[in-house]
């Protein structure tokens, strides 16, 4: 196991919406710089997205627009959690909805 995904099963195990997760799966596809999740806990599963504290403003907005949309009744990813790691990278968290 890489050292990089040693370090996000760390993260991963801190995150209380997290806990008792049996699946954690590298996804290697998209532009973002983030290195990308899949996790399983139970019947949900959970789109997990870890990128470098340099990002934190605009994740943060970004995390926040996520919010505000499905307050509106957009159809998107449910903005679930979001935290901040003393290793110098935070962490977002969204759910997938299962038909997608």
């Amino acid at each position: 196991m890489s050292k990089e995904n040693v370090q996000a099963i760390e993260m991963i195990r801190q995150l209380p919406s997290l806990y008792g997760f049996t699946e954690l799966v590298k996804i290697n596809k998209g532009y973002s710089p983030d290195r990308k999740y899949l996790v399983t806990v139970g019947e949900m599963r959970y789109i997990v997205r870890i990128a470098d504290l340099v990002h934190h403003d605009k994740r943060a907005k970004e995390f926040s627009l996520l919010q505000d949309l499905a307050k509106q009744g957009v159809r998107t990813h449910k903005a679930v959690d979001y935290a901040l790691f003393q290793e110098a990278r935070r962490i977002r968290l969204f759910r997938r909805h299962a038909n997608r």
